[in-house]
C-alpha cells in the first residue's frame, strides 16, 4: 500500500513539473527570440546620371534576420550580400543613365521601402561620342584638314564656361584630321591646341556643346576651325563663322574722326569668370570662344589702361559680331 502511494506521489510531481514548463513556454520564447523591428537609413537615395554606389543601413536587434530586394530595376544591383543577421549595411551600384529622363527603383526590407532616384543624362543620352575634323582655314577661304594635331580637352558645366573646368584626356587627330571625344557626360566641352603647336583657335578655348549636338546625329559631327599661328587678319577667315559659340569683332578708338584699331585691349564676357578673356591683336580683332546661349543676356566689356571701359549688353545667340569703341580718359586726351 505504501509503495503504491509513493509511486503515485512521484508521478504527480512529474506531472506538475511538466505542466509548469508547458505553461511557461511562451515566456521563455519571448526572451530568446525577441520581437524584430527594422529601421532603414536613409529613407531615399539620389544617384548621379554617371552612376556609382550608395549604401543603406539596416538597424535591428541581434538575432533578427533580413533580406533586401530590388524591385523592377535592372540598372541597380547589390554588391556583396543582400541579407544579414542583426544590424548591417547594404551597398547598391547604379549603372550610367543614358536616358533624357530620370529613373526610379525601390529597395524593400521586411515591408519597408527605400526609394532610389537617378538623374537623367545631361548630354541627352543619344550618344557618348562627339567627332569631326580639325580644319585649317586660310585667308582665301580654303580649308584643309590638320592631321596628327594634339588637342587638350576640358569639361565644364553650363554655368562656368572654361573657367573651373576639369581636364580630360588629350585627343589627337588621325591622318585625315579627324578627332573623336568619347565618354561625354558634361553639357559643355572646351578644346585648345597643345602648347607649341603650329595651329591655334582664334582664342585659347573653343567650345563644343554635346548637350545640343548629341541630340542630333548631324550636329554631333562638329568640325573644329583652326588657323596657323601666324594668322593676324582683321576679320574671321571666310567660312569660319560659327553661330552660338563665339563673339568676335574689333576694338577701336576715334582719332580725328576716324576709327583706329586698339591693340592689347582686354575683352570679357560678363565678369570674366565664365569664359577666358580675349586680347585684341594689332588690328584690334578679338574673338571670345563661349557658349553664348540663345536665351540669355550677356555683358561684353572692353578695357585698356588709359581708356574708359566700354560695355554693351548682347542677347546670346543673335549678336556674334560686336565692335567696341574705347575713349581715352580726359588727362590722356589733352596730349592728342
Amino acid at each position: 500500500m505504501s509503495d503504491r502511494i509513493a509511486v503515485t506521489a512521484a508521478s504527480l510531481a512529474n506531472l506538475l513539473t511538466a505542466v509548469f514548463l508547458v505553461g511557461c513556454g511562451s515566456d521563455t520564447h519571448n526572451i530568446t527570440q525577441p520581437s524584430c523591428t527594422y529601421v532603414l537609413s536613409p529613407a531615399s537615395l539620389s544617384m548621379s546620371a554617371g552612376g556609382g554606389t550608395a549604401s543603406v543601413t539596416v538597424t535591428t536587434a541581434s538575432g533578427c534576420t533580413w533580406t533586401v530586394v530590388i524591385n523592377d530595376a535592372s540598372w541597380l544591383t547589390i554588391t556583396g550580400s543582400n541579407s544579414g543577421v542583426g544590424s548591417g549595411t547594404v551597398t547598391v551600384v547604379a549603372s550610367a543613365n543614358t536616358s533624357v529622363t530620370s529613373r526610379t527603383a525601390t529597395l524593400t526590407v521586411v515591408n519597408q521601402n527605400v526609394s532610389v532616384t537617378q538623374s537623367p543624362s545631361p548630354s541627352g543620352g543619344t550618344s557618348s561620342v562627339m567627332s569631326g575634323t580639325a580644319f585649317e582655314f586660310t585667308a582665301t577661304g580654303t580649308k584643309r584638314p590638320v592631321p596628327n594635331l594634339r588637342l587638350k580637352v576640358w569639361a565644364a558645366s553650363k554655368f562656368d564656361g572654361a573657367v573651373g573646368g576639369g581636364a580630360l584626356p588629350d585627343v589627337v587627330t588621325d591622318g585625315s584630321g579627324r578627332y573623336e571625344i568619347a565618354g561625354i557626360t558634361n553639357p559643355i566641352l572646351f578644346v585648345t591646341t597643345a602648347p607649341g603647336s603650329d595651329y591655334r583657335f582664334l582664342c585659347d578655348f573653343y567650345p563644343l556643346e554635346p548637350v545640343i549636338a548629341l541630340r542630333s546625329p548631324i550636329a554631333a559631327l562638329h568640325d573644329l576651325p583652326l588657323v596657323h599661328v601666324s594668322w593676324a587678319g582683321t576679320t574671321l577667315p571666310p567660312g569660319m563663322w560659327s553661330p552660338s559659340t563665339s563673339v568676335h569683332g574689333t576694338v577701336s578708338e576715334r582719332i580725328n574722326g576716324k576709327l583706329e584699331p586698339v591693340a592689347g585691349a582686354t575683352v570679357t564676357l560678363d565678369t570674366g569668370t565664365q569664359d577666358p578673356p580675349a586680347t585684341t591683336s594689332a588690328s584690334g580683332f578679338y574673338q571670345i570662344c563661349s557658349v553664348v546661349g540663345t536665351d540669355q543676356y550677356r555683358t561684353i566689356t572692353a578695357r585698356k589702361d588709359g581708356y574708359s571701359p566700354t560695355t554693351r549688353q548682347i542677347f546670346g545667340g543673335w549678336d556674334f559680331r560686336i565692335d567696341l569703341e574705347l575713349a581715352l580718359v580726359m588727362m590722356a586726351r589733352s596730349g592728342r
